[in-house]
């Protein structure tokens, strides 16, 4: 019996199916200006951070040695995917730490300018770790070494 009523109920849910109106997509078609892809900018970045002693950078990776810091540097200049391989094999092997958000900390150094693999230039930075005095760390930053700044000369009264 249940056999029975199983296939009555199938049957009318098919039937109904059949006797209703089809139902159209409600999409309107909009004449516009048509989608072009954006173009590759191909120039050399424009604003290119000049840093000094003494500014403050954001850094959410620190390194605790010249070492650490160099081999990032090495992969920097290949790829950005040889970057991430490089910080997290780093980072892994306690000379690198990642934080979960970049912090303030004051440039003592600039060490080394390099191009990296984008070919914008960056800086090798020697910073000094916040909470702990005397205890410094190495950062990248994008960028370069500033000019030397000019002197006010102060006259005598």
């Amino acid at each position: 019996m249940k056999k029975i009523l199983t296939f009555i109920a199938a049957g009318m849910i098919l039937i109904g199916c059949q006797t209703t109106e089809k139902a159209q997509a409600g999409i309107e078609i909009i004449d516009g200006p048509p989608v072009v892809p954006p173009i590759a900018d191909d120039r050399p970045y424009p604003i290119v951070t000049d840093w000094y002693k003494g500014d403050i950078v954001g850094a959410q990776t620190l390194c605790k040695d010249e070492d650490a810091i160099m081999k990032i540097v090495m992969a920097d200049t290949k790829s950005a995917d040889a970057v991430r391989k490089s910080m997290y094999a780093q980072s892994m092997i306690g000379q690198c730490v990642i934080l979960p958000r970049a912090i303030g900390v004051p440039i003592m150094d600039i060490l080394v300018e390099y191009i990296d693999f984008a070919k914008r230039p960056s800086v090798v930075l020697v910073v000094a770790v916040p909470r702990y005095q005397g205890v410094v760390a190495y950062v990248i930053a994008g960028g370069r070494r500033g000019p030397p700044k000019e002197e006010k000369k102060s006259e005598g009264i």
